[in-house]
């Protein structure tokens, strides 16, 4: 939506406004949608969210309504994004034959997490399967927040079992209907010391 506010009106009992589609905007959004309030704010719901509007703003009291006034720029109502907190190590080299935890914890207040992926690549190339598992033995362990109807608790873990050319990626999304998804992703490297050269079918 959008908040509208504005200057009294000496002799105002109330005062509507009122958001209208621009000329060009896509035909499919609201057309236009209005809010009525004594007060000098109000918000303006059921609008499309990346459409442009004009806002105007009319005064009224018992003997009829004011002249318009009305915002010399559009505004545009974005979505309101998911908020994604995420508790991980530092981007940089993790030792092979050790687990080591990625993300200790992540969460979101106001969205689900809907995608916790671990990749392994190769040299760049993704392993998959029993080689993935091989090589980079991940851990992933996803649960809901004990009293919370929306949010999920995320832990992340690997062991790598050889060292030479592997790379893991972390990669969370939270999203929540009517707003704007949430995306984190980091990539570590997996040190050469002790030095084991892998395969894809997982180490040599």
């Amino acid at each position: 939506g959008i908040v509208v506010a504005w200057d009294s009106t000496p002799g105002a009992d109330g005062y509507t406004a009122t958001a209208s589609r621009m000329t060009g905007a896509d035909l499919r959004s609201t057309a236009k949608r209005s809010c009525t309030t004594a007060e000098l704010t109000c918000t303006i719901t059921g609008l499309r969210n990346g459409v442009a509007y004009e806002v105007t703003v009319v005064a009224f009291n018992e003997y009829g309504a004011g002249p318009v006034s009305s915002d010399p720029d559009p505004v545009t109502p974005t979505a309101a994004s998911v908020k994604l907190r995420v508790k991980a190590s530092k981007k940089g080299t993790i030792r092979p034959d050790e687990r080591s935890r990625l993300v200790r914890s992540a969460t979101s207040s106001n969205g689900t997490i809907t995608r916790a992926k671990l990749r392994c690549e190769l040299y760049g190339k993704p392993l998959t399967g029993a080689a993935k598992q091989l090589a980079c033995k991940p851990r992933i362990t996803l649960r809901t927040i004990k009293g919370a109807t929306s949010s999920n608790w995320v832990r992340m873990s690997v062991k790598p079992t050889c060292s030479v050319g592997l790379r893991v990626r972390a990669s969370i999304t939270a999203e929540a209907t009517g707003r704007t998804p949430a995306k984190w992703q980091r990539t570590w490297r997996v040190g050469r010391s002790p030095r084991s050269t892998c395969t894809a079918n997982g180490n040599g």
